[in-house]
């Protein structure tokens, strides 16, 4: 297990990922560390735990994803449990006098955790905000210059941005919390921040959409994993009356906006939040995947290869797995590992996998 030397915790990353590849900490984290104040605090997108676990009891990690509470709870160094509020719990309530974010890849993100701290930290609250210098846009800078009550930019060390700001009346006015679009099949689907694809049909879920159409109607369990708003599911649910579905996904943000869909159009189907399938038993007739490739603004294929791994251990005998991604992703020798038989099919930008174990 990895060392930081910054404070000397051993930290790992979840799903596992070797040293040369991706390390659980960067040098934004310890921008942020230095920034803290006197006291408590909370902290966002602390994807492996580290800046939670350097800060130990005096920190509460707000969390979406599943995978980042279980990297916190592997790393967490401490003999007591580490304190975790949930993004979209609807329950949070803080005594944290201030917070540290890990810029996020997405402005939407942004906005909605500076809305959380408006709400459950209050306007006095101090936030310090770090992130790779590449990977932060000057117009989200601009953006919180015009938009808070104060605005400090700290200079860059290490690569590492970071900015304090206090928040004023609107400075979260900007958000509109649920954002959506109606698809090809004419459902209209709905999502909160941090759920990709929020405002626009996905390519890649619409050509494994129009795969499936081209075959007759599937019965069984089938399972929508890594589900976002519930694209695939709900729409084959629609299609497909007869079948069961389970949707589930990494982000809590996410399998809220799938259940608020269904509620919607009045489709019966169940929602899971957790790491891949650790939440669905299965067995499963059939499993759909339009599986992640980026962790934050890294390009990584260990979630897909988790994602399919998983998929393996609930399908049933004679199920299948339909993959879709990107043509550049080298998903095909992983897949051929894990299933006696990978049929791929080109569609645009895309291929889908058709797995069968």
């Amino acid at each position: 297990m990895p060392v930081w030397p910054y404070n000397q915790l051993e930290l790992s990353c979840y799903p596992p990922l070797p040293e040369h590849v991706s390390l659980p900490w960067d040098s934004s984290d310890e921008y942020l560390l230095q920034l803290k104040g006197d006291g408590n605090a909370v902290v966002f997108n602390d994807r492996h735990g580290a800046i939670t676990c350097a800060l130990g009891p005096l920190a509460t990690s707000v969390l979406d994803s599943a995978c980042a509470q279980h990297a916190l709870q592997r790393n967490w160094p401490h003999s007591n449990r580490p304190n975790i509020t949930w993004l979209e719990s609807g329950d949070a309530r803080s005594d944290r006098a201030q917070a540290l974010i890990k810029f996020p890849k997405s402005f939407d993100a942004l906005l909605r955790y500076l809305q959380w701290c408006w709400q459950h930290l209050g306007p006095d609250a101090a936030i310090h905000l770090a992130g790779p210098a590449k990977h932060i846009p000057v117009a989200w800078l601009n953006w919180l210059e015009q938009h808070c009550a104060s605005y400090q930019q700290h200079k860059v060390q290490r690569k590492a941005r970071a900015v304090s700001v206090q928040l004023a009346p609107n400075t979260c006015q900007e958000l509109t919390l649920w954002q959506g679009y109606t698809s090809a099949d004419g459902l209209g689907l709905q999502a909160l921040p941090l759920v990709f694809s929020r405002q626009r049909e996905d390519r890649g879920g619409r050509a494994l959409l129009n795969h499936l159409a081209e075959q007759p109607d599937h019965s069984g369990h089938w399972l929508d994993l890594g589900c976002g708003n519930g694209l695939l599911g709900l729409t084959l649910k629609q299609r497909w009356p007869d079948s069961n579905f389970t949707l589930t996904d990494d982000s809590l943000s996410a399998v809220l906006s799938a259940q608020a869909n269904a509620q919607r159009l009045g489709l019966t189907v169940d929602c899971q939040h957790g790491d891949s399938c650790e939440n669905t038993p299965g067995p499963y007739a059939g499993i759909v995947c339009n599986p992640p490739f980026h962790d934050g603004h890294k390009q990584l294929t260990n979630l897909a290869l988790r994602m399919f791994e998983q998929a393996k251990s609930v399908l049933a005998d004679d199920g299948r797995l339909l993959v879709v991604a990107n043509r550049h992703l080298a998903y095909r020798p992983m897949l051929n590992r894990l299933f006696r038989q990978v049929l791929a099919h080109g569609a645009d930008k895309f291929t889908i996998y058709d797995c069968q174990p």
